[in-house]
């Protein structure tokens, strides 16, 4: 596949330069790969007066496809430039330098120090140049292949519901924001409802296994889960118990506030967007994924969101679990 002279897209390149043998190469074998497939590629320092900050305004501006190359040779600079992309919710494409077929201990080490998720959900590798060209090319065209046929995706019933955000929460290497009416964290699932109880396991799950650099907001309505609790739906004594203990434990960026305030549920998984919609008597799911959505609406969503007012219940700067406690009571 050839499109050279037709822009299609922006891509820039992160790795180290010349630290490490033969990464000037690397660097320039995945720009043409770009380039010969039609995007403007942005690289640093190779660009004639490129900065740190120019880069970083580019990556804030244009929004690019984020490629990082890795081998076994530390960045600081390079782990601050992926931290941007994920918390803008950029598309990531990792590459891993191999020797003798196989991925070193200190590359992966180096991986999982830029992002544990990153690296577990979504890289390739190359041995060469050649390698690497064809890596490029070919995860750039799954990408454009995906965001082609990606549309807007209204479910209707119930459980699907459940099953899709499970689905969207797994795949979220920064960010999840929850929002409820009643909240899945402080109840648990429904007695006897296996699809909600799927959700509330995801969710764990993806907590448990999250770093430092990752984050979870979760808001929901006060008065609703309020009267939920008086109620016998759920295991409201499990539920207590997993969520002081998992606070306790977890890594990540965790804030949990009760709000006042009518809340429109939603589900935000890095630039994936699910959103409760009500159509005459009937609600529906309306599914925007990360292929259709604009970053910068989104981030936008997630500052007001972040901005409501509440009851903080737990924010892991304190790693008090007081107010989680006293909310049963």
């Amino acid at each position: 596949m050839n499109t050279k002279g037709l822009k299609i897209g922006n891509v820039c390149i992160s790795s180290v330069f010349s630290r490490e043998a033969r990464f000037k190469d690397f660097r320039y074998a995945a720009y043409k790969a770009a380039k010969d497939l039609g995007y403007e590629v942005y690289r640093n320092p190779e660009y004639t007066g490129a900065t740190q900050e120019s880069f970083e305004k580019y990556l804030k501006n244009k929004r690019p496809i984020f490629v990082l190359l890795v081998g076994e040779t530390k960045s600081n600079v390079v782990k601050e430039e992926c931290s941007m992309a994920l918390s803008l919710g950029l598309p990531i494409i990792t590459l891993l330098k191999t020797t003798n077929g196989k991925i070193t201990p200190q590359t992966q080490k180096i991986m999982t120090s830029i992002s544990k998720a990153t690296f577990e959900k979504s890289c390739s590798c190359f041995s060469d140049c050649e390698d690497l060209y064809a890596a490029v090319q070919q995860r750039l065209a799954e990408y454009e292949n995906e965001r082609n046929i990606t549309t807007a995706n209204f479910i209707p019933q119930h459980a699907q519901i459940y099953t899709s955000s499970a689905e969207i929460v797994q795949s979220a290497k920064k960010r999840v924001v929850l929002c409820q009416r009643t909240s899945s964290l402080l109840l648990g699932p429904r007695k006897g409802v296996s699809f909600e109880k799927e959700f509330y396991d995801k969710i764990f799950e993806w907590i448990k296994t999250s770093d430092d650099e990752m984050e979870l907001l979760h808001i929901f309505s006060c008065d609703e889960t309020k009267k939920e609790l008086k109620g016998t739906n759920y295991n409201v004594n499990i539920a207590e118990k997993r969520l002081v203990d998992l606070c306790k434990k977890a890594k990540l960026s965790l804030v949990i506030r009760a709000v006042k305030q009518e809340i429109m549920p939603c589900v935000i998984c890095d630039n994936d967007l699910m959103v409760m919609l009500h159509l005459g008597v009937q609600e529906y799911n309306l599914l925007l994924s990360h292929y259709i959505t604009d970053g910068a609406t989104v981030s936008k969503v997630v500052a007001d969101l972040q901005g409501m007012d509440g009851e903080l219940l737990y924010s892991s700067e304190s790693l008090s679990t007081s107010d989680i406690e006293n909310f049963y009571k």
